[in-house]
């Protein structure tokens, strides 16, 4: 299992790379000149000459992108911002940390409730509970985040008063941009928790073990939601790099001065270094769920984990019946 990480690990160097590489093309073909924003609308010809030295841009497409990609590899320097002159490391490093508060809340509410919300849809299928908790479900995977988040601040912010509109404190600060961000994600997991479930629920070891008394919670969490682990580890996992890459949105509509923010300030200024630092490391979060992802595989099937804890064994044992058959 060890080498598999490692493996997973080393992969993710020429994804960042690949990402890095796209979105240094991308910004190029953006229109605007950094230089020119930054003179304002009176300059002169040397003045900006200086300017685009100043900022690296009067040297070649391809010597900037090795020299951006060198100082990240031997220095992680994720170079300095056009807009506020300071490095790009450390704006990110003071706004991270609300970033990661953010998603990880958002993931453990996506998880808890997805999850619990799926199994009773399940397990009372049918019923009028099912109904309501799919429609719902529906109906809330199919709206815009930026919409839920607009209503939910009208509503619970502006009418009634009980959380603030924006901006960054105590744990009401969080609700609502923590809500919004997971009501998406969790009416996804609901479907595919339900599915799942039902899809295990009719197999005839389910009920095998309700004929031999188990109880009914037993059957439930020890023998059908086990076993309709991994289409829902993976739906959980494709939705929780949703949650950290649409976290500007919610950043942007609660005010919440995080990466998703700096992102957005970075793309209306054409801060080119901001907004390749910010999406690498967006992008490295990312792999980082991938790979937690395909670890839960692992943990909830022997069957895959048996192929990275055994397989150097099961080959020695294939080589050693070949020599057999050839005696």
């Amino acid at each position: 299992m060890t080498k598999y990480v490692v493996k997973r690990l080393l992969i993710m160097i020429p994804t960042l790379l690949g990402v890095l590489l796209i979105i240094f093309a991308i910004n190029k073909m953006i229109p605007g000149d950094p230089a020119k924003l930054a003179l304002g609308s009176n300059f002169t010809q040397e003045a900006y000459e200086a300017k685009r030295a100043q900022m690296g841009l009067d040297k070649n497409v391809v010597i900037q992108f090795f020299d951006y990609v060198k100082g990240v590899v031997t220095h992680f320097d994720l170079g300095t911002s056009y807009d506020t002159k300071r490095p790009v490391s450390g704006m990110i490093l003071s706004r991270i940390g609300i970033t990661l508060k953010l998603g990880i809340w958002s993931c453990i509410v996506t998880i808890v409730i997805g999850v619990a919300i799926g199994i009773l849809s399940a397990v009372k299928k049918y019923s009028v509970i099912d109904y309501v908790m799919t429609t719902l479900a529906i109906i809330f995977s199919a709206a815009p985040g930026f919409w839920v988040a607009l209503m939910s601040m009208m509503v619970f912010c502006l009418k009634l008063g009980w959380f603030p509109a924006g901006g960054m404190g105590g744990w009401r600060y969080m609700v609502l941009p923590v809500l919004c961000m997971a009501l998406s994600p969790i009416s996804l997991v609901v479907r595919m928790t339900r599915t799942s479930m039902l899809d295990v629920i009719n197999q005839d070891y389910i009920r095998t073990a309700r004929a031999k008394g188990v109880a009914e919670r037993n059957v439930i969490f020890k023998h059908a939601f086990r076993n309709a682990l991994i289409p829902i580890i993976t739906v959980i996992g494709a939705q929780l790099t949703m949650v950290v890459g649409g976290s500007f949105i919610i950043e942007s509509v609660f005010s919440i001065p995080g990466i998703g923010m700096l992102l957005l300030t970075a793309i209306n200024t054409r801060d080119y270094p901001a907004i390749q630092g910010t999406v690498l490391v967006l992008s490295f979060f990312v792999c980082i769920i991938n790979l937690l992802t395909d670890i839960a595989y692992a943990y909830a099937d022997p069957r895959i984990k048996s192929q990275y804890v055994g397989g150097k064994s099961r080959g020695l044992k294939r080589k050693g019946e070949k020599q057999d058959a050839k005696a």
